[in-house]
């Protein structure tokens, strides 16, 4: 493959790398050797704006003391507090640890029960993930929010923040993160007292994409009363998810109300409304259904309840998708690609964590429930819907490092590099808005390091033209001209 042409995108730069493969060239042999290409030929800058979606948000808390105080209500007071580390003096051994090779948490019984989410606790799981967990073990919990392959701190945090809301697991995050599944590499300790426990983290964060920085060494203190404390000695990672997803549920504004007037062509697609409301950290999405709500199915293919969420010229669906039972996923971000939901009687509830919809100050919906299998089973909202308004919604997370206050619900913060869409027509798209899509094929590379917990990037396809043997598909390639690059290649394999 020769390159022939090049890009760099701006303060911090995107790079654009543009080839050109050699079977596109008018001779499959020229005659002549053309002169080897330089770097200016093959890479061309193109400004960053509009492309970083969130700028970069690092973490703060270094040498410092997190204090979480439970009030009546089930909030918490939190204060920022001078250093203090307890010595622990007993080692988590990893042979004792519960899961598998990258995902492992320690059951501990406690000479005290501790309240936290409206329950008490006599068993606590200590993750080596940098967090506590109630009921099961982190391993137990990471199939259903698994970030492989592009997650980012931002997408983690997010499913945490609504799979608690919606009850399906409550934890202490202390310093979130992937961590490196080498046991030379893992040091945890814990000193448990008849009213408190004392767990220290020594450990690094997984490598993949990324070189070590070193190890992170940090503290979590429970105490009898159910207070907190959080301390962070020594963190050379940057990104990390710091906080409580304790679930205890927040009532909140409505912001939107869809009333359903037309005739459901089935009463299992009978919707009678819809809403959204405003729920501490994350935004309810409610389909009240005119009859209970189907849980599983025996004819068709799967039964759907979907929202899909306009954010300018992008469209993403939240739904909860029924077969053998219902499954939740959520297209507002990057992996992992679910969410918390729940369906009770004849409502449908979808949690949506308010981390996915950063600076955004309305969006606009469309409701839909449709049976596939059957042809005309659906009932979808009439179009254009009025905007739902955040404009005056409650913050999604709490900054920390500054906190003295009272705060309902989870009660948290993302750390985490810069947020660049992950999606290829996405990226393009924008960047042919100010460049000449002459390419032929388009590779997208930073100089700054993106929220990627392993450095994998985003997907790409076949476009424009059949690349024979490569693919199931290569028989139907997309079109790129809906991106702004109209260039299409005369594929020499066809001839």
């Amino acid at each position: 493959m020769q390159l022939t042409k090049s890009i760099i995108i701006g303060t911090c730069s995107l790079f654009l790398i543009i080839a050109k493969p050699s079977w596109a060239q008018p001779s499959l042999k020229p005659a002549t050797q053309p002169a080897a290409p330089g770097a200016a030929d093959f890479v061309r800058s193109v400004a960053v704006d509009g492309l970083v979606e969130q700028s970069a948000h690092l973490f703060d808390l270094q040498g410092k003391t997190l204090r979480f105080t439970p009030q009546n209500d089930g909030s918490y007071k939190v204060e920022t507090r001078p250093p203090s580390v307890v010595p622990c003096d007993k080692t988590l051994e990893d042979k004792s640890a519960e899961g598998g090779y990258f995902i492992k948490g320690w059951a501990i019984s406690l000479p005290f029960s501790f309240p936290i989410g409206g329950k008490k606790w006599d068993r606590i799981y200590i993750n080596r993930n940098g967090n506590i967990s109630f009921e099961k073990s982190e391993a137990e919990y990471w199939p259903a929010r698994d970030p492989w392959a592009d997650g980012g701190m931002r997408s983690v945090a997010a499913a945490m923040d609504s799979r608690s809301a919606a009850g399906l697991e409550q934890m202490i995050a202390v310093f979130w993160a992937h961590v490196d599944p080498d046991p030379h590499r893992i040091d945890v300790r814990i000193k448990l007292e008849k009213d408190t426990i004392a767990i220290t983290w020594n450990v690094m964060h997984v490598a993949w994409g990324q070189a070590h920085a070193g190890a992170n060494s940090f503290q979590a203190r429970l105490y009898h009363s159910g207070m907190i404390e959080m301390s962070y000695q020594h963190i050379v990672d940057r990104d990390g998810i710091v906080g409580l997803f304790t679930g205890q549920p927040v009532s909140g504004q409505q912001l939107h109300h869809w009333q359903f007037k037309g005739k459901a062509p089935d009463p299992s697609v009978a919707i009678e409304s819809a809403d959204v409301y405003d729920a501490g950290s994350i935004l309810k999405f409610v389909i009240n259904m005119k009859e209970n709500a189907i849980t599983r199915i025996n004819e068709g293919t799967s039964l759907e309840y979907r929202c899909f969420v306009s954010v300018g010229d992008s469209k993403s669906q939240i739904s909860v998708a029924v077969s053998d039972e219902p499954r939740m996923s959520c297209w507002l971000g990057s992996a992992p690609r679910t969410a918390g939901f729940h369906v009770q009687g004849k409502s449908v509830v979808m949690y949506i964590s308010k981390v996915l919809l950063p600076n955004v100050r309305q969006f606009t919906p469309e409701w839909n429930v449709v049976w596939w299998g059957f042809d005309g089973r659906g009932v979808t909202s009439e179009p254009n819907l009025p905007a739902v308004d955040l404009t005056h919604a409650a913050a999604g997370q709490v900054h920390l490092s500054s906190a003295n206050g009272i705060y309902s619900g989870n009660v948290f913060e993302v750390f985490h590099y810069a947020a660049v869409s992950k999606s290829s027509e996405t990226i393009l798209k924008k960047i042919y808005q100010n460049s000449p899509g002459e390419d032929d094929i388009a590779l997208v590379f930073t100089d700054f390091r993106i929220d990627d917990l392993y450095g994998q990037g985003g997907g790409a396809i076949a476009a424009n033209f059949r690349i024979r043997g490569v693919g199931p598909v290569q028989d139907h390639p997309r079109s790129t001209a809906d991106i702004g690059s109209s260039r299409t290649l005369k594929n020499p394999l066809d001839e």
